[in-house]
């Protein structure tokens, strides 16, 4: 990627009416909280007691 990409897509992008400066800052402007549950996939929920009884009890 060139150092005019980001120039080059905001003038595309200002065609059609968007201020791209002005969205970025509103997309930052909006918390977010991510989640990782891969290793509850693995082992987490599958070894504490009540689940697998529950699961093998069916």
């Amino acid at each position: 990627m060139n150092d005019n990409s980001y120039a080059l897509a905001r003038a595309q992008y200002a065609a059609f009416g968007v201020d791209t400066d002005a969205a970025i800052e509103q997309a930052l402007a909006i918390p977010i909280s991510l989640h990782c549950w891969q290793a509850d996939d693995n082992i987490g929920f599958e070894e504490q007691d009540g689940v697998g009884r529950q699961r093998a009890s069916r």
